[in-house]
């Protein structure tokens, strides 16, 4: 199609040449017997020339008509293509995409078709554009579409929220992001499901530790004083561990045991087990003995006790030695309890904080029950006075007024003068003290219980602060915490 008018222009020069030829020798075949030859040359090369003139005119002729045509087809189609790209892109038209992109496909086409040149410039620098057979629906994020993206999901405080440069060229401010909050533990075997303690961490740093207390309770201190004395005593059995001893074997291995060394946590639970047996003989319980009265003690020892007891001392001093081998001079160990969670010396031998305190403290006790053993005087094990210590059972089967006196004396108990008191003791962990006061009657009119374990989780956040989060663990450990007596 592009090539229709040179062609017809040749064909016609070609007939013009054939028809002048034909007349040429029309003329020579008449003219032949009265002519001469000389003029019938000179007619030949007049027509010659006459005919490749006719046909140099034509031909021009022709060519020139040809690229009027093609420069005013072009025309045309640029303005169509013009018209047809605004119309198709113009955002007031509601055109199907699909319908758009067909029709700026054919006037393309076509545009290609008729003028190389122009479809080619067209299609340099109009949008991309897909076929008709594979453009779908195309969508664009509007403003309904992105107002719930404006508000920010992160950001510095009290700073106004500008959403960034699509060059993303401008520098990013500061921000300051901040600290995480999360609970801890249980870490400690006596710390399962009593203590919940809320860090506050930079990184792996310890910024504070709220220690949260109180799942627990159980209103020791108010249910002692709706109790009367004698009946009172077996709750302070279920504060704490209360021998030094146990105390201190249960505090050692455990700590050891959140440290990560195993061995001293079973070795010195074996000589736990051997003093909860002493325990069951002397007194019928394994742990809550309740073995101390007004007046005395429950029940005298049995025959051959002392001499076990004996024979335990003898080897558990070397037990001592084994976990004093394994444990002081351990690197591991040292590394995870020297420097981590310092106190002064006089808060330390005060509360009772530190690993060597304890085992020189149950060296101790060793010796004061060696003493005892050797010391330990006959006689009778509470006073006869019937209107404190119950009598015996023998004495009861015998005497009604023995009688009288057990049944008044565990009913309505004894009474106690009016009046207030502190007395304390030096409990395992530190000191232990009740402050009572009395109306008069058999029961405590106020119970206020001193327990140092409560004083020493009091200091845990002082003592984590700028440690690690794993550094908590042994501080914990050193803390030595039973929340029979935190709680209360």
């Amino acid at each position: 199609m592009s090539f229709s008018f040179p062609v017809l222009g040749v064909v016609a020069a070609a007939a013009v040449l054939g028809v002048v030829v034909v007349l040429a020798v029309v003329i020579l075949v008449i003219k032949a017997a009265a002519v001469r030859v000389v003029v019938v040359v000179e007619v030949v090369v007049v027509v010659v020339v006459a005919a490749a003139a006719a046909v140099v005119v034509v031909i021009v002729v022709v060519v020139v008509v040809v690229v009027a045509a093609a420069a005013v087809v072009g025309l045309v189609a640029a303005a169509a293509v013009v018209v047809v790209v605004v119309v198709i892109f113009t955002k007031n038209l509601a055109i199907d995409p699909i319908i758009k992109m067909a029709a700026l496909r054919t006037v393309l086409r076509k545009a290609t078709g008729s003028h190389y040149v122009l479809g080619r410039a067209v299609l340099a620098n109009i949008p991309t554009c897909t076929s008709v057979r594979n453009a779908g629906k195309v969508w664009m994020p509007d403003a309904d579409y992105m107002e719930p993206y404006k508000k920010p999901y992160f950001y510095p405080p009290e700073t106004e929220w500008e959403l960034p440069p699509y060059n993303r060229r401008l520098l990013e401010t500061e921000r300051q992001v901040e600290n995480i909050k999360m609970n801890f533990g249980p870490q400690h075997p006596a710390a399962h499901g009593v203590l919940r303690l809320v860090l506050t961490l930079e990184g792996e740093t310890v910024v504070r530790a709220d220690p949260h207390i109180g799942l627990l309770h159980r209103g020791t201190e108010k249910l002692i004083e709706y109790k009367t004395y004698t009946q009172a005593l077996p709750y302070f059995d279920r504060l704490d561990y209360i021998t030094r001893i146990k105390n201190h074997m249960m505090s050692v291995g455990s700590h050891a045991l959140d440290v990560g060394a195993m061995t001293p946590f079973f070795w010195f639970f074996e000589e736990r087990e051997k003093l909860m047996e002493f325990y069951e003989r002397v007194s019928g319980a394994r742990l809550h003995a309740a073995y101390y009265r007004p007046g005395g003690v429950a029940l005298d020892m049995p025959l051959g006790l002392m001499e076990d007891i004996h024979e335990w001392l003898n080897k558990f001093g070397q037990r001592m030695d084994e976990v004093d081998d394994l444990l002081t001079e351990n690197r591991i160990w040292k590394q995870r309890t020297i420097d981590i969670g310092v106190v002064s010396a006089e808060d330390a031998l005060n509360l009772g904080m530190r690993y060597l305190v304890r085992m020189a403290e149950m060296r101790q006790s060793m010796r004061i029950i060696e003493q005892c053993l050797n010391k330990m005087p006959p006689g009778e094990i509470k006073t006869d006075d019937n209107k404190i210590t119950p009598p015996n059972r023998a004495e009861m089967k015998d005497s009604m007024e023995a009688l009288i006196h057990h049944f008044k004396l565990f009913t309505e108990g004894f009474q106690v003068p009016p009046g207030a008191t502190y007395t304390a003791v030096e409990a395992p962990k530190g000191e232990f003290g009740v402050y009572l006061i009395s109306d008069g009657t058999n029961k405590p009119y106020r119970c206020k219980i001193k327990a140092p374990g409560f004083v020493h989780l009091s200091a845990c956040d002082k003592m984590s602060r700028k440690h690690m989060l794993a550094d908590l663990v042994a501080i914990i450990g050193t803390l030595d915490i039973v929340f029979g007596e935190v709680d209360r």
